[in-house]
């Protein structure tokens, strides 16, 4: 009995001596994919429509790989020159499709829709605004479709964003304040342009972070 657990015992310690001849795979430190470290969403300044007098901060969330939506509100505030004064709210709204599956980074392109209430002031040429009596008052509302193309790019927590691209508008006038906006004035052609109704292009970039 001895002679046969000394072979058992035998052939147990060979098991485990051919386990332990069994090379192992080397250790390898693993990192995050950059499908991983994908951010999906994103809040987001457009500093060019600040320079034109519109502030809009806005909110970008990933969905799904590729697939984006973003919501835009933005304040008007634009004093023209001494003699105008454009302000009121809106927001805008769509959809963003990015090329590359490493989340909001990369070529995109989209598309989508805005909305808008206005008021125009016209101001006496003679004085600034703080003191002109208002030569003509308009309000209304503006409807705008809109499509881009564009490339964001991720520094870390940071997000840089520019595209260009068209976009469509149409203005409907308060029943209280008839005709057309003054801006619309024949006279008046780089505030129709940049104001006024039908198609215009579409330039921008954003700033912000992304989480």
């Amino acid at each position: 009995m001895a002679l046969s657990l000394a072979l058992a015992g035998g052939d147990g310690f060979a098991e485990v001596a051919k386990r332990s001849d069994v090379p192992q795979k080397p250790f390898v430190a693993t990192f995050p994919t950059d499908v991983d470290r994908a951010r999906s969403f994103a809040i987001e300044f457009k500093p060019l429509d600040a320079a034109l007098g519109r502030y809009a901060v806005g909110i970008s969330y990933l969905l799904a790989e590729h697939h984006a939506v973003f919501v835009t509100p933005h304040l008007y505030y634009a004093s023209l020159g001494t003699s105008d004064l454009f302000d009121g709210f809106g927001l805008e709204a769509g959809y963003r499709y990015f090329v590359r599956a490493t989340g909001m980074e990369g070529p995109f392109f989209g598309g989508g829709a805005g909305y808008g209430q206005y008021r125009y002031r016209d101001y006496a040429d003679t004085c600034d605004v703080a003191s002109c009596p208002v030569v003509s008052d308009s309000r209304h509302s503006r409807f705008t479709a809109m499509a881009e193309l564009g490339w964001q790019w991720l520094f870390g927590p940071f997000v840089l964003a520019a595209g260009f691209g068209a976009e469509y508008r149409s203005i409907d006038n308060d029943e209280h304040y008839p005709g057309s906006p003054p801006f619309e004035a024949t006279d008046r052609t780089w505030l129709n342009f940049i104001f006024g109704s039908g198609l215009r292009p579409r330039v921008g970039s954003t700033l912000g972070v992304a989480f």
